[in-house]
């Protein structure tokens, strides 16, 4: 599904009063990435949006599951992938740099339109791309990977996001996800399908300064579900 020019506008609104930060960020290669930093800043700069625009941050989980898959290439290569919530589009763009056939999904049309200016400004193809929530989730196509970075941060949702990873990997695929071990994980894996297997490394990840912090070593939690054939 293309989503050619889908949230450039929208992307373009919350830039008029707040800037983009481009930070190099090594990941099996380094990337040149586009964000934003200032959160109070994009606060105001998104108060008549409906949902806070957490993906045009650069979160640690994303540069770790992207370190994490360049690191893995051999298992990505040639493999279809599908990124949730891609916000700036790092753990994609580190699976497409591996070989993998890459979609990206988010709910924000912002963070896609985000995601196609990274790939643009570090000369990758572009990524196919949609927009879905998951409460109504559309998608039907299954991938072999499915990956996302600090997903779980809303215990409302975690409902909603076990029914999207179990509609959208196929049998004998995995899923990959990262997260700053929030209080919200115990919760989250307590819904895991018993099935599944559930195999975790720990990645401490050094953070990007804000406008507020300094940098600090974050320890990112990564868990790789190892789907069952049936």
């Amino acid at each position: 599904m293309s989503s050619d020019g889908l949230g450039d506008a929208e992307l373009r609104h919350i830039l008029k009063k707040v800037d983009l930060v481009t930070r190099e960020v090594e990941a099996g290669k380094r990337w040149s990435m586009q964000s934003l930093e200032d959160q109070d800043a994009l606060l105001d700069a998104s108060e008549d949006m409906h949902h806070f625009p957490f993906g045009l941050l650069l979160w640690e989980s994303a540069i770790a599951l992207a370190r994490y898959t360049a690191g893995h290439a051999g298992q990505v290569c040639g493999k279809t992938v599908l990124e949730l919530g891609c916000g700036a589009g790092l753990p994609g763009m580190a699976a497409a740099e591996a070989g993998a056939q890459v979609c990206q999904s988010d709910h924000l049309p912002a963070a896609l339109a985000l995601a196609r200016r990274n790939a643009l400004n570090n000369s990758m193809p572009p990524i196919a791309q949609f927009l879905a929530d998951w409460q109504q989730w559309p998608r039907r196509e299954r991938c072999q990977i499915v990956m996302g970075a600090d997903l779980i941060y809303d215990r409302t949702l975690h409902h909603d996001l076990w029914r999207v990873l179990q509609r959208s990997v196929l049998p004998g695929g995995e899923v990959w996800l990262t997260d700053p071990q929030r209080l919200t994980l115990p919760e989250f894996l307590a819904l895991k399908p018993g099935a599944w297997q559930l195999e975790t490394v720990l990645l401490p990840t050094q953070s990007l300064p804000d406008a507020v912090s300094e940098s600090r070593i974050v320890e990112v939690k990564l868990m790789r579900f190892i789907v069952p054939l049936s």
